[in-house]
């Protein structure tokens, strides 16, 4: 086992991140803590969905937990809602798509997703996200993402102390 692998436990995910799948979707987000080990994320991809005719989609929010699970770290669930509507006020309802996703580390500053359930599911009709079976699929599982943290540290700009 890598000496990384072993040590991987004392890396953090908080931060800012940015990256995505190859060839297709990209994204810049956040994570923040809630406790020792439930985290919360916020993600808006750099992307249309009006080739698939949802014009309209908002950020991708979720939570996650430390939950070990073979080579994963995390494990946890998001979503963000779409509309094939852009008027407003909107003729008709907007639809929830929802992830399950597991995540590791590569080093301490990239971060591997691992999607196994995309669900689509038009709001108002009573069915629960994960629950009940999804009234579309948006796209086919397992999907894999990679994400890089955005470094806090710019050694291009001059700091107070450097003047």
């Amino acid at each position: 086992m890598s000496g990384f692998a072993q040590n991987q436990n004392s890396c953090s995910p908080v931060g800012a991140w940015y990256g995505g799948s190859e060839g297709t979707a990209k994204y810049l987000g956040s994570i923040t803590p809630i406790d020792g080990s439930t985290y919360t994320l916020l993600f808006d991809g750099a992307y249309s969905l009006k080739s698939i005719n949802f014009p309209v989609k908002t950020v991708f929010t979720g939570t996650f937990k430390a939950q070990k699970y073979g080579e994963y770290l995390f494990e946890g669930a998001g979503g963000g809602l779409i509309n094939s509507s852009d008027a407003m006020p909107p003729e008709t309802g907007p639809a929830i798509t929802v992830v399950h996703f597991r995540m590791r580390f590569e080093d301490c500053n990239t971060l591997k997703f691992d999607y196994d359930f995309f669900g689509g599911y038009f709001m108002g009709n009573g069915k629960v996200p994960f629950m009940d079976v999804p009234d579309f699929f948006p796209a086919p599982v397992p999907i894999h993402e990679t994400c890089k943290r955005i470094a806090i540290n710019c050694p291009s700009v001059q700091t107070s102390s450097d003047r």
